[in-house]
Formats: C-alpha cells, sequence, structure tokens
C-alpha cells in the first residue's frame, strides 16, 4: 500500500534536480560569455595599445626619411587580427590659403592630399597623418596620439608637412621611401614677412576633432569646425603695421573726388587712392564686445585717469582728456558727434583712441591734442560714414578704410586719413597737412586678441610606404 503523497515528492525532488542543474547552467554559460567578452575586449585593449605603439614608432621613422639624412627606412607596421594596415594617398586634405580683407580676394598657397597610413581593428583605427598620429572610435570620436610636425612660435607658422604616396596593404615590416620635396612658401616671388590680411589653414579629415583641438592647444586660436565636411579651420591674421604716407589715402581707386570752388587748399593737398588698408572692423567690435561685459568704466566728459570709457547709443560730446598718466579709450556702441574734444598732458608714446561703432561726426572746434597728432586716433566701423562740416578742426588720424568720408566747410585737418572714398564738396578753405612721423608708423593693433602670423614657411615632402 502507496503512502499518501508519495508520487509528489519524488516528483519534487526530480524538479529540483532540474533547476539545480539549470541554475548552474545558466550561471557556468553566463561566466563563460561574460568571460570570454572581458577577454576580447582585453585583448582589442591589447593590440590597439600595441598599433598605437607600433605607429608611433612608424613615425619617427617617417621623420627620418621626410626630414633627415636619410633617403629609406625599414619600420614594422602593427599586425594582428584586425584588418590590417592600408596606404591610403587620398585619406584627408590640407588647404593654407592667405585672404585679403581690404578687397576680399584670396590665394591659395596649397591644396593637397595628405594621404595615410592606417591601421583598422573592429570599429577603431590609428593612423598616421600629416606627421602625426591620430586614433578614432567606435563613438566618432577622434584624439591625438603624437603630434604633427607643425609649429607655432611667436609670430612664425611652420608647416614641413609629410605627405603620403603609394596604396596597398604594408602590414609587418614596411619600406618607406623619400619621393621628393617642395618649397611652397616662401618662394622667389613670394617672400616674409607677410602682408595684411589672415591666414587660413583647413584639414579635412576622418580625424578633423582632434586636428581642430590640436591647432587650439599649440597655436591659441578660434577653430571653426565644419562637421558636415569633417573640417577644422584656424585663421591666423597677419598684424598690420600701419605705415601713412600721404595726408589722405583711399581704398578705393581714384576714390578722392574735389567739387566747387578749385581756389582751397583742399584742392591741392597730396593724397593716394587705391590703398590695401584692412578693416576696422573686427578691433572696433572687440572693444565693444569688451565693455559690454563690464570692463570699461562710464563715458566721462572729464578724463583724468588711463582706461576705457564706454558709451551705449548715439553720442554727441566735448570730451576733456588731461593728464592721465597712460592711453585712454573712448568706446561709443552708436554714432558719436564731437563738438569738442582736447587732449593735453600726454607724455612719452601714450595716446588717446576713439572707437565707435556707427557714423562719425565732427563738427564746430573738433579736437586739440597739444602735442603731435600721433597721439589721436579715431577708428569707425564700416557700418558708419564719417563726415567733418563747418569749421572742424580735427588733429590725428582718422581711420576709416570701409567708410565714405565728407569734408564740407572751412577747418584744417592735421595727420592722416584713410577712408574708402573722400569727398570734399563746396568752396573749402580746408588746410590738409600730414602728421610726418608722428603718424607714419602708427601702431593700430587692429589684430588685437587674434593668432598672429609674420613669417609662414610651408614644405612638403612625399613618402611611399610599400611592403619591405
Amino acid at each position: 500500500m502507496r503512502a499518501p503523497g508519495g508520487d509528489c515528492r519524488g516528483q519534487s525532488e526530480t524538479l529540483g534536480f532540474i533547476l539545480l542543474v539549470a541554475i548552474a547552467t545558466i550561471g557556468i554559460t553566463s561566466v563563460v560569455v561574460l568571460g570570454s567578452v572581458a577577454v576580447e575586449d582585453s585583448r582589442h585593449a591589447m593590440e590597439v595599445g600595441s598599433a598605437e605603439h607600433a605607429m608611433t614608432e612608424f613615425d619617427s621613422q617617417v621623420s627620418l626619411v621626410a626630414h633627415g639624412d636619410s633617403d629609406s627606412q625599414v619600420a614594422s607596421l602593427p599586425e594582428g587580427r584586425g584588418q590590417g594596415v592600408r596606404t591610403n594617398p587620398d585619406a584627408g586634405r590640407l588647404r593654407v590659403a592667405v585672404h585679403n580683407q581690404s578687397n576680399g580676394s584670396s590665394l591659395t598657397l596649397l591644396n593637397t592630399s595628405l594621404g595615410a597610413v592606417a591601421y583598422e581593428n573592429g570599429d577603431t583605427s590609428i593612423a598616421y597623418q600629416g606627421g602625426g598620429v591620430w586614433k578614432g572610435s567606435a563613438d566618432g570620436v577622434s584624439s591625438m596620439v603624437s603630434p604633427p610636425e607643425i609649429h607655432y612660435q611667436g609670430t612664425t607658422l611652420t608647416l614641413p608637412l609629410v605627405l603620403i604616396g603609394g596604396e596597398g596593404s604594408a602590414a609587418g615590416d614596411a619600406q618607406i621611401t623619400k619621393r621628393g620635396s617642395s618649397a611652397v612658401y616662401p618662394t622667389a616671388t613670394r617672400e616674409n614677412p607677410l602682408e595684411r590680411g589672415v591666414v587660413s589653414l583647413a584639414v579635412t579629415s576622418d580625424y578633423y576633432e582632434a586636428w581642430g583641438r590640436y591647432f587650439e592647444q599649440r597655436m591659441a586660436g578660434d577653430v571653426i569646425l565644419d562637421h558636415p565636411n569633417d573640417t577644422a579651420r584656424i585663421n591666423l591674421t597677419v598684424p598690420f603695421e600701419g605705415t601713412f604716407d600721404d595726408v589722405v589715402a583711399t581704398t578705393e581707386s581714384g576714390g578722392v573726388t574735389i567739387k566747387g570752388g578749385g581756389g582751397g587748399s583742399g584742392s591741392s593737398f597730396d593724397y593716394s587712392t587705391g590703398v590695401n588698408y584692412p578693416s576696422a572692423d573686427s578691433r572696433v567690435a572687440s572693444e565693444v564686445a569688451d565693455c559690454e561685459n563690464g570692463t570699461c568704466a562710464a563715458g566721462a566728459t572729464s578724463i583724468t585717469s588711463a582706461g576705457t570709457y564706454y558709451w551705449d547709443g548715439d553720442q554727441s560730446l566735448s570730451v576733456d582728456v588731461d593728464s592721465p598718466g597712460g592711453n585712454v579709450s573712448l568706446v561709443v556702441n552708436g554714432s558719436l558727434s564731437v563738438d569738442d574734444l582736447t587732449v593735453t598732458g600726454l607724455s612719452g608714446d601714450q595716446s588717446v583712441t576713439a572707437y565707435v561703432r556707427d557714423d562719425f561726426t565732427v563738427k564746430k572746434a573738433a579736437n586739440d591734442v597739444d602735442g603731435d597728432s600721433g597721439e589721436f586716433q579715431t577708428l569707425v566701423h564700416s557700418d558708419g560714414h564719417v563726415e567733418l562740416k563747418g569749421n572742424a578742426d580735427y588733429a590725428g588720424l582718422l581711420y576709416a578704410p570701409e567708410s565714405s568720408c565728407e569734408v564740407r566747410g572751412s577747418g584744417s585737418f592735421e595727420g592722416a586719413v584713410v577712408c574708402e572714398s573722400l569727398s570734399v564738396r563746396g568752396n573749402p578753405s580746408n588746410t590738409f597737412t600730414f602728421g610726418g612721423e608722428a603718424v607714419r608708423t602708427t601702431d593700430l593693433t587692429l589684430s588685437a586678441g587674434a593668432t598672429r602670423v609674420t613669417y609662414l614657411h610651408v614644405s612638403t615632402t612625399t613618402v611611399a610606404v610599400t611592403e619591405a
């Protein structure tokens, strides 16, 4: 006779055993799977790390060929379970151009493929390109492994670029051979120092973000990342050394017009036209932006201390600057109409500079400088029109290379004026007197706050990478 519940106990024991086996199997499987993933990740990391080291060594060998005395070297490229190493002469592109801010023209000095020698392992790549080693990851983020041989020091930019020629696989031992070198800048017809404008350096590459960070770190400039085109760009400004040789100069060819009269000295002053002077816009805008951030003192009619004084909006002013003990800046975020401005008590290289965001008008007795005319300057944004009228007497440098200027009435001008165009109207008895050395080499620091370049050295060396 069977004991009550005997079958149930037997079934429970069987089910318990099965559950234990299932749990053990799941645990063992999980350990194996997770362990395999960890082992795979570890092996991948080791292979990528080894590839980074090998590509860095390869970088050194290429440098010996491109910049040293050796025309050929043998280097070891990374091997392993990855897709190997390929040479692609069309990977990446570099463009170096000089832009003339005055007339909008652009001169391309170099526009060439960089090429690359790239190791790929899954979604990770390690590439030699442009003299540096770069890493790309699965999430699309790139980083620099070793820097390219681009040097920026002081105001000198040196680009000894290495270009990759040849195509195909080159895992294991690779032969690095120099194919030739070329001087891009300077040349017999293109000389240093650079004269005015902006030097633009742009790299299009799978590693463009890493190139951009490199530009920011090494050149301390503003980098533009063009994500749709995989391009990093940095602009370097050529410092403007002011050389003012005439009392009047216009950036527009034939830009001086004299109407009416003919007997006044306004019809006989010396002038030059079609002169290349850079815009004042960035400098004026920079001064206004600094003041909008609260770094300037409020505008005043009596100034006895050095510093920057700010007026927001259109102004009609009489200002007296007396013995400030240093440089004074007058920043107007709007139009400025000057009734009277006196500058006294400056010493040494001290000066007073006005930055005008819109129209600039001089009327009545405009300004009186007790020293030389080089002590006062006015910079006008291209949005503004310049007008001297009535019995306006202006002493100083008036710099408005992208503005139309008009002189009416009977007054005097001493110093130098730069406009896009200048119209002298009526029958003026104006006297235009050049300020001489006091204004000839005035430093307007138009590239303040920008990364500067004066001397540029660009060369290319092409190397072929083939199996040894």
